[in-house]
Order: C-alpha cells, then sequence, then structure tokens
C-alpha cells in the first residue's frame, strides 16, 4: 500500500496540485494535499514550520508514503522525508530545488527582492 503526499510551491497554494491529485486517485492507496501556506508569516521559523505542516498531512495516510514537492518546496523534501521516518519510500522534486548537501537552502538575493517586490505590489 503506497500513498501520496503532495507539498505545493511556497509561492502557490494547494490547489496547484488538485488535477495532479486527481489523476493520481488510481493509482495510490490514499493522496493528500499538504497545505503549507500558513507558515509564510513565520520568518526564519518558516522552514521548520512547512515541514511540520507536511509531516502532519502525512499523518493522514496509511503505509509507505511518497512524497512529491514542486519548485520551492523542493528546499523542505529531505526534511519532510526525515520527519516521516520509516514511512518514506521516496521524494519526488518536480521543477523543484534540489536542496544543498551540507547546510541550508537560501534563495539568491535576486529571486528575494524579486518576490517580494510582487508581494508588495
Amino acid at each position: 500500500m503506497t500513498s501520496l503526499l503532495l507539498v505545493h510551491s511556497p509561492l502557490l497554494g494547494p490547489s496547484s496540485w488538485a488535477k495532479v491529485a486527481a489523476a493520481a486517485g488510481s493509482h495510490f492507496e490514499t493522496v493528500v494535499v499538504a497545505d503549507i501556506r500558513h507558515a509564510l508569516g513565520e520568518g526564519p521559523q518558516m522552514w521548520p514550520h512547512m515541514i511540520r505542516l507536511a509531516k502532519d498531512a502525512g499523518r493522514q495516510l496509511e503505509g509507505e508514503i511518497t512524497v512529491v514537492g514542486h519548485s520551492g518546496a523542493g528546499a523542505i523534501l529531505p526534511g519532510v522525508g526525515a520527519a516521516l521516518g520509516s514511512r518514506l519510500g521516496r521524494l519526488v522534486f518536480v521543477d523543484a530545488v534540489v536542496p544543498p548537501r551540507m547546510g541550508g537552502h537560501r534563495y539568491p538575493d535576486t529571486i528575494r527582492e524579486w518576490v517580494i517586490a510582487r508581494a508588495e505590489a
């Protein structure tokens, strides 16, 4: 029995996975889309909070869990996988950030400035 946990980009919402979740339902025991939006206002604690939210969404699932992250969610996939422990089957990065081997992920200043400018507009 394999379940699917989809993690949306921090810049998008869970609805970005809606069509994939619907299509994947016939291939997995259960499909859940984690909602990590509530972590965005947490400042430096945003990343650990996103991991907790995704892990909590994974609690609804049974059996082995395949975790799929899109875009910036790739930065938290190793943390989500570690939080799921032995229930983790695989991590899948979909057009996603691949975190560094050592240390934490950090967005380049140009991307951060671009996002902030759009959020302020």
